[in-house]
């Protein structure tokens, strides 16, 4: 039997529940008191960190990290439904964190302080203290935590850019509610996207450190430090089929995390800039969807890699700077963008009023221009005004994959391919494309990436057009439907 691998939190315990635009209309968020078996959480620079001539000697790095990562427990009260009617119950978790400065400032995962009621933290000497949640950005999954008093054991920054491939690495947490624990491994790909974040944000970023030391529930918020000592990520989430650790861990880069850090201990929030185009990886879009972008043989054959700038919204930095539809950004600050990973890792970075270099392709010729980034007010008001406040028809390949989109309800769809049909064993049916978190039909639908409507208000649909026929007129909707990697039958209903 073919065995299904799984992304698993790494945190222990229940918990209540990007850089640029295109990528944000994709997101939703998750609802973490399920285990539906398809995704949960789970300034120095290093001297010969990357290249070893013979054995690795991680006592010291392990002994200095030890003392910087807390143990985090939180408490959470949470509504059910009983015979008595609505009742309060009190659930624990805990997790991980790490102390960046010598004031106790601490940084840990946005998972495992999400609506927590209280925060205490245990220090390696076993001390334990109340924390303050000084502020969460769901986007990264990551939270800054303050616990009173000075001269904590703070970790130092490593430079995240400067990891490599085949580098030890270490793991340090507090999985299963034991002591720290050390655990080492390589590194084994980088700016890995597997979907963990968009549940909880409309803007989610996601270009984790990928390695296989092992980390498991409890680590979440962790230290992942190279040979010396340095933080070149935070722990966030495993691959798994059983719930535990199974081959492969992933971690946030320390230099986004410092950044995001900064950002919320400095101003309460993470400042955020948008180039405002809407943008496509080259990877998720068919040869047709090329070819309608007017793309040059030598894209089409994959001879270039690069992120497609599939739309450019008015007003945006990216219009400003001269960005095309059918362009292929190639780089971001001098750093390679082969995917979409690359690139929002690359943005996030920066803050709204920067500027960002962008080298990209156009008919064959490397142009370069440099991008002024947006704040989200301004870019959720260029949207407005694109939209409108009526049903908008799309043109496809487009900004949010949509070919029919909904205002009222807050949901686009888009075709299934004949070739998905046929490896998904479905016969009709389309793909919720884009989401409004705020919108009626994510009110009441725990709906996910990969979720196929394969009827709507009792009529059976196969395109985006049977989808417009079966929404006019309607103040109510029937959606029926399923998952295209995991199957069962889903209904909701809206009045």
């Amino acid at each position: 039997m073919k065995k299904r691998v799984l992304i698993g939190i790494a945190s222990l315990g229940i918990i209540g529940a990007a850089s640029f635009w295109a990528f944000a209309q994709y997101d939703k968020k998750q609802n973490t008191s399920k285990n539906d078996g398809i995704v949960h959480y789970a300034t120095s620079t290093p001297n010969n960190s990357s290249k070893y001539n013979g054995a690795v000697d991680f006592t010291a790095a392990a002994e200095q990290t030890v003392k910087s990562v807390v143990h985090i427990t939180t408490e959470t009260e949470v509504a059910y439904q009983s015979f008595w009617g609505v009742q309060q119950q009190s659930q624990t978790a805990s997790g991980s964190g790490v102390i960046i400065s010598e004031d106790g400032y601490i940084i840990t995962n946005d998972h495992v302080v999400k609506g927590a009621e209280s925060v205490k933290v245990t220090f390696s000497n076993n001390t334990t203290k109340t924390a303050k949640v000084i502020g969460t950005d769901p986007s990264s999954d990551l939270a800054v935590i303050k616990v009173e008093g000075n001269n904590y054991p703070y970790i130092v920054f490593g430079n995240s850019d400067e990891v490599q491939l085949g580098q030890w690495v270490l793991a340090v947490g507090y999985p299963f509610n034991l002591d720290a624990t050390v655990t080492a491994g390589i590194v084994s790909a980088k700016s890995r996207n597997i979907g963990i974040n968009k549940r909880n944000s409309n803007y989610a970023i996601e270009s984790f450190i990928q390695t296989d030391a092992a980390v498991n529930m409890g680590n979440s918020g962790g230290a992942l430090v190279n040979t010396d000592g340095l933080l070149i990520g935070i722990n966030s989430a495993i691959a798994t089929p059983t719930g535990t650790y199974a081959g492969y861990s992933y971690a946030i880069p320390s230099n986004l995390a410092r950044k995001v850090a900064n950002d919320i201990i400095g101003h309460g929030s993470v400042q955020r800039g948008f180039m405002g185009a809407q943008l496509i990886d080259m990877s998720k879009v068919s040869e047709n969807d090329l070819a309608a972008l007017s793309l040059p043989a030598d894209i089409l054959n994959g001879n270039v890699q690069g992120v497609i700038v599939a739309d450019v919204l008015d007003n945006s930095g990216a219009g400003a700077a001269g960005l095309q539809r059918g362009d292929i950004i190639i780089s971001a600050d001098q750093k390679t963008t082969n995917n979409s990973s690359q690139l929002m890792e690359a943005i996030a970075l920066h803050h709204p009023g920067d500027k960002v270099q962008i080298e990209y392709l156009r008919n064959n010729k490397t142009y370069s221009a440099a991008v002024l980034l947006k704040s989200q007010d301004e870019m959720n008001n260029t949207v407005a005004k694109q939209k409108g406040n009526t049903n908008k028809k799309y043109d496809a390949p487009n900004d949010l994959g949509s070919e029919y989109y909904n205002q009222d309800f807050g949901f686009g769809v888009s075709g299934l391919t004949a070739e998905e049909k046929s490896k998904y064993g479905i016969e009709n049916g389309v793909k919720v494309s884009e989401l409004d978190p705020n919108g009626k039909l994510s009110r009441i639908a725990d709906i996910r990436d990969g979720f196929v409507i394969t009827k709507l208000n009792g009529k059976t649909v196969n395109t985006a057009q049977d989808v417009e026929q079966a929404m006019q007129g309607k103040e109510g909707i029937r959606v029926n439907g399923t998952y295209l990697e995991t199957g069962g039958s889903y209904s909701f209903y809206y009045r």
